[in-house]
């Protein structure tokens, strides 16, 4: 019996991890799991991980109008790079969505674990 709460996008995702296009990367602080794009994956859903990368940039974009993060262009490939902020590390009071938050603490994750 499928729950009520289970819908399009959990199937999608189940789909993903079943035939291993993502995998399980971390949880976050409300208990939900987050995942990566495996190299099969960024193949064989090329243009939904554009649109996911598409959405991750416009979040990105607006942590950066926030002063959460510092963006540099990599003069050799073009590419902008990011990391958090000093400010993103304090309790700066800034009002996020849930997905700026979500995005915030992955990369202060991620940037924490390259240190």
């Amino acid at each position: 019996m499928m729950s009520e709460d289970f819908d399009e996008g959990d199937a999608f995702v189940s789909y993903l991890l079943q035939n291993g296009h993502i995998e399980v990367h971390g949880v976050d602080k409300r208990g939900e799991i987050y995942y990566k794009f495996t190299e099969k994956g960024i193949k064989e859903q090329a243009e939904f991980v554009k649109d996911h990368q598409s959405i991750i940039s416009e979040v990105v974009f607006s942590l950066w109008e926030k002063n959460l993060m510092d963006m540099q262009m990599n003069p050799e490939t073009n590419d902008w790079m990011g990391k958090p902020t000093e400010l993103a590390f304090t309790d700066h009071g800034i009002e996020l969505t849930v997905e700026e938050e979500d995005v915030l603490d992955q990369i202060k994750s991620h940037f924490l674990e390259g240190k």
